[in-house]
Order: C-alpha cells, then sequence, then structure tokens
C-alpha cells in the first residue's frame, strides 16, 4: 500500500525552528482531500515523501518553490526533493504562516505535475479549504520537541539557527 509523507531536511547542518505540526497538518490534508477522494497514491507500492529544504543565501539564492526529480530509494521509496526560499520566510511577519504556504506551494507543484486528477485549478479551491488560522497560530520559533528533521534523531538547541 502506497504512503505520503512531508518531511524537512536540514540545509548545511542547520536547523530553522519550524513546527513539524505544519508538516503533519499537511499530510493528513493531503490524505483526507486528494489521495483518498481522488484514489491516488494509496493503492500504489510507491511511499510518496517530500522533502522540504530552505535555500536562497548568497547570490544563487533561489526566488520559487522548485520541485526536482525524485530520487528512488530502496524498491519502493520516491523521495522528491523541494527548495523553498529561504529569504522570503526570513522576511514574512508570521514565519510559521509563510512556512505553511510554501509548503503548500511544493504539495501544488507535486501533484500538478505527476497526476491529471489534480489540476492547478483544483489544487488552487483547495486553498480555501486549509485552516489558515491554525497554521498561523503554531509558534515561532517552535518548541524544541516540536522539530523535527529527515534522518536526525537528536536535534540540539545549539543546532537550531535563529532568525
Amino acid at each position: 500500500m502506497g504512503s505520503f509523507s512531508l518531511s524537512l531536511v536540514s540545509s548545511g547542518n542547520r536547523f530553522y525552528p519550524i513546527s513539524s505540526k505544519i508538516l503533519r497538518y499537511f499530510e493528513e490534508f493531503v490524505y483526507s482531500n486528494i489521495l483518498i477522494p481522488k484514489k491516488i497514491i494509496i493503492h500504489s507500492k510507491w511511499g510518496i515523501g517530500l522533502f522540504y529544504m530552505f535555500e536562497g543565501e548568497g547570490k544563487y539564492a533561489i526566488r520559487h518553490t522548485q520541485l526536482y526529480a525524485y530520487q528512488q530509494t530502496g524498491n519502493v521509496n520516491k523521495d522528491y526533493p523541494i527548495s523553498i526560499p529561504l529569504k522570503d520566510i526570513l522576511n514574512a511577519d508570521n514565519k510559521s504562516l509563510k512556512v505553511a504556504e510554501f509548503i503548500y506551494e511544493g504539495i501544488t507543484l507535486y501533484f500538478t505535475s505527476n497526476f491529471k486528477k489534480t489540476p492547478k485549478e483544483f489544487m488552487e479551491n483547495l486553498r480555501s479549504g486549509i485552516n489558515w488560522d491554525y497554521l498561523a497560530a503554531l509558534p515561532y520559533p517552535a518548541p524544541l520537541k516540536d522539530i523535527e528533521y529527515a534522518g536526525e534523531t537528536y536535534i540540539s538547541l545549539s543546532r537550531v539557527m535563529k532568525w
């Protein structure tokens, strides 16, 4: 049975204090509003992971969310790296809300690029069903217990970046 997950990936061993509750919210949202009603992924052999990286310091800063080609891990996992512009988050009044907007943008890029059942108009209409107030109310910086990055079992406070 297929699966779908969202993860943050450290950028050069830097961890930004983003609540993993944002990711869990969108995983549930995607299951309820896309995967189950559209019958996508859940009956597949593939596990799909979207891995978000904060990018964009220096002269090579990215300006838009970017979805990259998947990397196959094992026999049944496809991991899609997604870069989100760090500068826009740094300049945001509500960093949790800005990260949530970029997470949904990455989800939209993935589904519109890979499935005919999820055209851009469908994904744009789904935005109105997102509880943006909840996401905006998540604390920033997130408590250490709520910060999760792929492949990391322990993140010390000294490794969390201050914005």
